[in-house]
């Protein structure tokens, strides 16, 4: 293509999952492609999984190089990805040989490192926080005892680095009230597990969305029950997202 960037959006509607890539043209955005399922891109390349409202995702993750031009996608081939992983729900991070491993979050929102054969290294011994993010699944098709599918926080990579979100609930024995704290932090493999780095540690309430560009964070937080208690006090709408950024220099 012409190196521009383009944006991938996935959206829920009703019982229909859709994919889109937009790009910025002429002074104005455009639609380039849209097909039904969940897409990413990682590394150039898009990566694909089919929902079912049965089960939310559907089949195998499978990837495919985008031709921008022409607007479509090369032959899709599976993703390799060990057995249970979907598509929101892993990175790929360089074990200790240097050869690509996959860290992904299981159904218990517990952290997994596999290796390039898909052999599990480690296993985190609790969750993070739990999972923030759930849709019911359709009890009439679904074939599972579970009530819900549910995405799972992002996982960022940079380097031998990879980078996620730790909360702490405002109850541990009643998570649904929320979490009074979030934390950025960085994982490491130290061989045979990670090293944990905080690196942002005062985001009150939740974390909603996060990216990592360079040697800055850009965190989009809730207040805990999503108000903020000075706008109350002046009177105006407490239902507020804040966007923070912080800069790692130093670190």
């Amino acid at each position: 293509g012409d190196g521009a960037d383009e944006l991938i959006t996935t959206t829920k509607k009703g019982d229909q999952v859709t994919s889109y890539i937009y790009k910025y043209i002429d002074g104005k955005i455009e639609q380039l492609w849209s097909d039904k399922g969940f897409t990413r891109a990682i590394d150039g390349m898009l990566y694909r999984q089919k929902y079912w409202l049965g089960s939310g995702y559907a089949g195998a993750v499978t990837r495919a190089a985008w031709d921008s031009g022409r607007k479509t996608t090369t032959e899709a081939e599976d993703a390799g990805l060990p057995k249970g992983i979907n598509i929101f729900d892993f990175a790929y991070l360089k074990t200790s040989d240097g050869k690509p491993g996959v860290l992904a979050y299981d159904e218990d929102g517990y952290l997994v490192f596999y290796d390039h054969e898909g052999k599990q290294l480690w296993r985190s011994e609790g969750d993070l926080g739990g999972v923030t993010t759930k849709f019911s699944k359709n009890r009439v098709t679904s074939q599972d005892d579970t009530a819900y599918w549910s995405i799972k926080d992002k996982l960022r990579t940079a380097g031998r680095t990879a980078f996620t979100i730790r909360r702490v609930p405002v109850s541990m024995a009643a998570r649904g009230l929320g979490f009074k704290r979030s934390y950025l932090v960085g994982l490491r493999w130290m061989e045979p597990t990670f090293m944990e780095i905080p690196m942002v540690s005062s985001i009150v309430g939740n974390v909603l969305d996060f990216t990592v560009v360079e040697r800055r964070a850009y965190i989009l937080a809730r207040p805990i029950m999503g108000l903020d208690i000075k706008k109350i006090m002046k009177g105006k709408n407490p239902l507020v997202n804040k966007l923070y950024i912080y800069s790692f220099e130093g670190q």
